[in-house]
């Protein structure tokens, strides 16, 4: 610690500094050197993110936050940033890729970003990856079905504990936005919910005239939709 100020004074031609000498068990020295490191100014950004890893395995955001001197925002968009692939974690160091952005990639799993990578080709194209990160997430506040409701699909529980959205990640889209970023899962949902709703019409005898279009998807998933009701009958 302190090696900056050290080669200064050098420079400076000092003959004596001022300074504290204090002794740290080994894997401490590291947390501490890791800690002086991103006090800097001129840290690159996925250097800043596998720092900040590290300290997550000790750590809690908040706590990181209080030794850094950074926001709890900041501490959870590195978090999520050392989570990019390699292939993605080049453009954000030359520049090509923002750092928002690269958070945004980084909410996929490494095979669902190796897809996106190998999409794009060679080239960086920035309107391409958001149009990927746009249709492969789902606004849940607009969702067809209960995101509190724990039971729709009892494995993975409520939205709005899940780790998948991006509101539990911290402020990624926005302060408390909620966005989900397991498309599979969100799928699965909306039509677990449809069929509960035609179900239960079928149950209270009653004439089901329902938004249909906001279940609605594609025509390899209405087709799913479609069958799953004709089993019904």
């Amino acid at each position: 610690m302190g090696e900056r100020r050290y080669r200064a004074s050098k420079l400076a031609k000092k003959k004596t500094i001022p300074s504290i000498v204090r002794e740290y068990a080994n894997n401490n020295v590291l947390e501490i050197q890791i800690i002086e490191n991103l006090q800097r100014q001129d840290v690159e950004p996925t250097e800043e993110a596998e720092a900040v890893a590290f300290l997550s395995e000790k750590y809690a955001p908040a706590e990181i936050s209080k030794r850094l001197g950074r926001t709890e925002n900041f501490v959870r968009q590195r978090l999520k940033l050392a989570g990019l692939i390699e292939g993605f974690k080049v453009f954000v160091r030359n520049g090509e890729m923002t750092i928002s952005l690269g958070v945004g990639v980084a909410l996929f799993e490494p095979e669902e970003q190796q897809m996106m990578l190998e999409t794009m080709g060679e080239e960086f194209n920035t309107h391409q990856i958001n149009q990927m990160i746009k249709n492969q997430t789902y606004d849940l506040e607009n969702a067809p079905f209960d995101v509190v409701d724990e039971k729709l699909i009892t494995k993975v529980g409520a939205c709005t504990t899940c780790p998948f959205n991006a509101a539990n990640q911290g402020n990624l889209f926005g302060d408390g936005k909620m966005v989900c970023t397991k498309s599979a899962c969100y799928e699965t949902k909306k039509n677990k919910s449809f069929l509960n709703l035609i179900e239960k019409s079928k149950k209270e005898n009653v004439l089901l005239i329902a938004e249909i279009r906001k279940y609605w998807a594609d025509d390899e998933n209405n087709q799913l939709i479609i069958s799953q009701l004709e089993k019904m009958d």
